[in-house]
């Protein structure tokens, strides 16, 4: 998952502790993902343009799922 903000972030964790939390602002390194993924969760309300992008070029390469959460 990437995104929402770190209180929210914080919350998340704490209910779905076998999902892996990356900030929505700060860079990533591209093997973050890889054609194994199957999904990518998305939280766009604490997320950089620059990130976000990137995660859309990198699901066009890969062809994972997108899904948005709030």
């Amino acid at each position: 998952m990437f995104g929402g903000h770190e209180n929210w972030q914080r919350k998340y964790a704490a209910r779905h502790p076998e999902v892996k939390i990356l900030s929505g602002t700060e860079d990533f390194a591209e093997n973050v993902v890889s054609n194994k993924t199957r999904l990518v969760l998305l939280n766009s309300h604490h997320m950089s343009h620059k990130v976000f992008y990137k995660i859309r070029r990198l699901q066009q390469r890969l062809r994972f799922r997108i899904e948005y959460v709030k």
